[in-house]
């Protein structure tokens, strides 16, 4: 995916095209976090927690090939936008202060309360 972004940088579409998919991507990231800490928090057995990190590789994996076949040509880009609405970053659930403190620092978190809160 990575050589394909030069050939899309700067031309109609391409922006919007980097960006969406930078953003799923992201999402994509976030929501295997997830799973992980449910396997670790035992909500999912491990079983559960391979056939969930397996389906979300395959969503990333269609998600690199749309750039690429953009990249080529194979698809058309989209229309470009005047403005790209931001996407808001998904919070992770956390149940115990030692769970938010494994997260990168700045990470949005959802804590045991309910109440959304951000990793010191």
């Amino acid at each position: 995916m990575k050589s394909s972004l030069p050939r899309l940088m700067n031309t109609p579409g391409g922006n919007a095209l980097i960006i969406d998919n930078l953003a799923t991507l992201q999402q994509n990231s976030m929501k295997r976090a997830d799973v992980a800490m449910r396997v670790q928090a035992g909500e999912l057995t491990a079983q559960q927690g391979i056939l969930a990190m397996r389906e979300l590789a395959k969503e990333a994996s269609g998600i690199n090939q749309t750039i690429r076949d953009a990249a080529i040509g194979r698809t058309p880009l989209p229309a470009p936008r005047q403005s790209a609405p931001r996407n808001p970053v998904a919070s992770i659930r956390v149940s115990t202060p030692e769970e938010a403190r494994r997260l990168p620092k700045g990470t949005r978190i959802i804590l045991p309360d309910g109440t959304p809160g951000v990793v010191p």
